[in-house]
């Protein structure tokens, strides 16, 4: 039997869902699959220790979402806190030709700086609400053309998390069903959805 200090060894790290993930893209491209859906559950079994007291499911979902790309991929299932073993995503495939569309970026602008929007996990899409998941963000400064990132001036040393939201970029007051529209959440209007805030002197 492992005692305590060689299951803790065992503990996937972020590399193992990189190579996991990357491994599964590749036996489905030999399919010629036009898509494959992936579950965060079954992307963390492949990888080991789930279920288990010492899963990394977080890890796990951070990874599936660097790979999300919204102009060609879909969220499935989304989880209530963002990130857990439901998650599901449909990615397009081949990832070769994704990745090399959604790579194409501009140089950073001097004393400027970017940040994943905490709102939408860095998608550009309104996934927190199901029913208008294929919408851009609606986080200012956030959407779909700008990937899921925000362009905040100065340094990020100059901010802080912000209070309103404690960094979930979600607006605290506005989590109520509308059974009309289906939307339940709203961005932070503090921080517009970045979980940060500029520091006051």
């Amino acid at each position: 039997m492992e005692n305590k200090a060689t299951m803790v060894d065992n503990v996937p790290e972020k590399a193992d869902f990189e190579k996991a993930l990357n491994a599964w893209f590749l036996e489905a491209e030999k399919e010629e699959n036009p898509f494959i859906d992936i579950r965060a559950d079954d992307l963390h079994a492949r990888v080991g220790e789930y279920p288990g007291p010492f899963h990394r499911m977080a890890t796990c979902c951070e990874v599936m979402y660097e790979h999300y790309r919204p102009s060609v991929d879909r969220i499935l299932q989304f989880p209530p806190k963002g990130k857990g073993a439901s998650m599901e995503i449909r990615y397009h495939l081949p990832r070769t030709q994704v990745n090399q569309e959604e790579n194409k970026s501009d140089a950073p602008r001097p004393q400027s700086f970017t940040v994943k929007c905490e709102y939408c996990h860095g998608t550009g899409r309104d996934v927190r609400n199901l029913s208008a998941q294929q919408r851009s963000c609606p986080a200012p400064g956030c959407g779909t053309s700008k990937k899921g990132l925000h362009t905040l001036a100065g340094k990020s040393t100059d901010y802080m998390p912000c209070k309103n939201c404690d960094g979930s970029g979600l607006n605290p007051k506005k989590r109520n069903a509308n059974q009309i529209t289906g939307i339940v959440f709203e961005p932070c209007p503090e921080c517009d959805g970045t979980g940060i805030k500029r520091k006051t002197s």
